[in-house]
Parts: structure tokens; C-alpha cells; sequence
């Protein structure tokens, strides 16, 4: 028989058809998870219900284009191919990322959160702060210094680079919730740093890129700069002189590290070179203090790109996070695991620190503590009514 063109074509296309099938049945390629978050679809169960009203067939259908052999090969192929030949953004099922001008990306709820104005109302956020000062006057009262820490949106602080297909005209004349908190901040004397307004003096004074192009977090060069601003703000708070760094220089390269790409990542493209570009990496110089201090911040996904430095430059003798006031993250303990509010001693874990820090991206805002401010200043101001004794070393 001779081998003909067409033999080849159909072998090739047999091949390719069962391959999927082969490799889910043997595992034989290695195949990484695509990044993000999916549903996981739940495998098929059979009864004559299910099968009637066609629950199971619905089931079938999901659970096989989740688990279908090669299914990452396949997705990432399709997404370069409608990215690099027909400059498609990718999509996906979870959080929408825009490609912007320089191929900076953004996630959507930051754009939507840049063009439309705070929506709360003034007395709910006076409220609100009011809230946050009475948690920082027991905590002072107690001897456990308390810092605000406001983490920018990158959408606010490098607006030129956002696709102009989601920019809303008007957007200068409204006034987002961190332009209206900040005037209450300072009413009722908040003890903050003021990430958003520190990015733009940056910028302006000619700093290095503070978000990589492919990242919705503060790159670490940012981050550095906020962990020394926070470590020179508890030191002046509590009279302690505690071991801080110095950014002595950077330098540039294209090796994305940590968050750099978290963005660049969810695309679940096989080559992002030309979106990662540049990366910048702080130098960073130690400088001793008397002590380190002991740590509780409660905060959003920012809080780790700050304790990452501060773990690495050895900054806290202990730092819990708690995370979105749902998840307990310990260092150096390496603590992972979700708040049992049943046994929490919230009065116990405000009292034993040297100092406790909200961090709060402005996204969110007012949700200082993500629901914390509450259940914290009756634990304190119940301590204060039991005579409850200060930690040592806080007297």
C-alpha cells in the first residue's frame, strides 16, 4: 500500500483526537494548572432523576471540560494564538485583566472603582472613623502604638497607562472615597501613612516604576519604601528605636519576583516577555535598632508584599496577620489557617503587641479592619474595666 499525503493527514488528525483522552487515561505529559481560580466542577452522579431532568448530562458536560486531558495546553494555545495574532485580550472566568497602553495590565474592579465616585454616605464615614480612633485611643491607652497604612490602587496612581476604552469622561471632577476620607482622618487625628499621596511624590520626584507592568500589587522597591516610612513612624510613636532599612539603590532587570506578575500570570499565556518588561529590585541596607518589635496587622492582599521584606530584612521578632479578618498568617511560626472566633482572644492578641497596623488598599475603603474595629474596642474597653494588666515591656 502506498503511504499517501492524505494517510498521513488522517493519522495525524486520529492522533490528535485521542491524545486529550490518552493522556487524562495515562498521565503520560506533565501538565502544569492554569492560574486563577476556578469552580471545581464536582464528578457526575447517576439516579433517575438526575437523568430525567437533565442534571446529570449538565453535570457530565461541566465536569469533562474541566478534567478533559491536556485542557491547560489547550487553553494557554488558544489564548496565545487570539492575543499574538489577533490582539484579543485574553479572558477568563474569574477576575477580568485589561491590557493598557505599554501592555501595563489592570484588573477591572480597580478601573471601575477609578471612574465612579464614593457612594457612602458623609456621616457613615465620619461614623466610621470615629470607629477607628476610639481602636487607636484604648490601644494607646494600653501601650500598643497604632498605624493606618493607605495602599494605592494602581489605576490612581498610573492613570496614562489605562486602555482608553475604560476611561469615563468626567472621571476629574468625581471624588473617590479616599478623597473624602482624608479630611475625617485628619479631624479625628489618625495616625496614617498615606501610600497614595506618597506614590505620586515619587513619581513626580522621577522614582522608578512602583507597580511592575504586570502586577496589581506595590513591586517590592515600593513596598521597601512603605516598610521603612512604617518602621520610622512606630519608632517616633513609641520612643523605641527598632531595626529599620535604608534603600540604598535598585536595579533593573526583566525577572518578575513574588507579585511582580500576579497579573501577567492570570492571562495563562505561554510567553509574556513583552508584557513583564522591566522589573525593579530595592537594594536594601540594614540598619540596627535597639530591638525588634512584636507585630499584629490586619489587612488586604498588600500586607504581604510589606511583611515579605520585613520577614526577609529581619524587622519583627513576631508578625501575625490577620487576613481580611477571616485567615491567621504567623511568622516565623508559618501559620496558615482560618480565625476560630470562638476561641479568639482578641483583647489578648491587641495587648501583647508592641504595635497593631491596619492596612487597607483605598479599593476598599471605609472598611478599616475588615470588620475587626468592633469586637476589638470591647475587648479593650473590657480589659480596662478588669484592671487587665499590661504585657511586659509596654509599661
Amino acid at each position: 500500500m502506498k503511504l499517501t499525503r492524505y494517510h498521513i493527514v488522517s493519522a495525524c488528525f486520529i492522533v490528535l483526537l485521542f491524545l486529550p483522552l490518552t493522556q487524562q487515561l495515562t498521565g503520560f505529559l506533565p501538565v502544569a494548572k492554569l492560574a486563577g481560580v476556578e469552580k471545581e466542577a464536582q464528578p457526575p452522579t447517576w439516579n433517575i432523576s438526575s437523568w430525567l431532568n437533565k442534571e446529570f448530562q449538565q453535570s457530565v458536560d461541566a465536569w469533562f471540560n474541566t478534567h478533559v486531558g491536556l485542557r491547560p495546553w489547550m487553553v494557554r494555545t488558544a489564548k496565545q494564538i487570539n492575543y499574538s495574532l489577533f490582539d484579543k485580550e485574553p479572558e477568563g472566568t474569574g477576575t477580568r485583566v485589561y491590557i493598557g497602553r505599554n501592555n501595563f495590565l489592570f484588573e477591572e474592579p480597580y478601573i471601575t472603582a477609578y471612574n465612579e465616585p464614593g457612594t457612602k454616605r458623609q456621616q457613615l464615614l465620619h461614623d466610621i472613623t470615629w470607629g477607628l480612633w476610639r481602636f487607636q485611643q484604648l490601644l494607646e491607652q494600653h501601650g500598643v502604638a497604632f498605624l493606618l497604612v493607605l495602599a494605592p490602587s494602581k489605576a490612581e496612581i498610573y492613570p496614562e497607562f489605562l486602555p482608553d476604552k475604560m476611561k469615563k469622561s468626567g472621571r476629574e471632577q468625581r471624588l473617590s472615597h479616599y478623597q473624602r476620607m482624608l479630611p475625617i482622618l485628619e479631624k479625628f487625628d489618625i495616625n496614617y501613612i498615606d501610600g497614595h499621596k506618597l506614590f505620586l511624590d515619587w513619581k513626580k520626584e522621577g522614582a522608578p516604576l512602583l507597580f511592575s507592568r504586570g502586577g496589581t500589587h506595590w513591586n517590592y522597591y515600593a513596598a521597601g519604601r512603605i516598610v521603612q516610612e512604617m518602621i520610622a513612624n512606630l519608632s517616633s510613636r513609641t520612643g523605641e528605636i527598632f531595626d529599620n532599612i535604608d534603600i540604598s539603590s535598585y536595579r533593573i532587570d526583566s525577572q518578575p519576583v513574588g507579585t511582580d506578575n500576579d497579573l501577567g500570570e492570570l492571562l495563562n499565556l505561554w510567553f509574556t516577555d513583552a508584557i513583564t518588561g522591566e522589573q525593579v529590585h530595592p537594594v536594601f541596607r540594614h540598619l540596627s535598632g535597639r530591638r525588634r518589635p512584636d507585630l499584629l496587622m490586619i489587612g488586604d492582599s498588600f500586607a504581604f508584599t510589606l511583611i515579605s521584606i520585613m520577614e526577609q530584612e529581619k524587622l519583627f521578632d513576631q508578625c501575625d496577620l490577620f487576613y481580611y479578618f477571616k485567615r491567621r498568617f504567623s511568622w516565623p511560626r508559618g501559620t496558615d489557617q482560618p480565625l476560630d472566633f470562638a476561641t479568639l482572644d482578641l483583647g489578648r492578641e491587641l495587648l501583647s503587641r508592641d504595635a497593631v497596623i491596619i492596612e487597607i488598599n483605598e479599593y476598599w475603603l471605609p472598611q478599616y479592619g475588615f470588620g475587626i474595629l468592633r469586637p476589638a474596642i470591647k475587648a479593650l474597653e473590657d480589659a480596662g474595666k478588669t484592671g487587665k494588666k499590661i504585657p511586659p515591656g509596654k509599661e
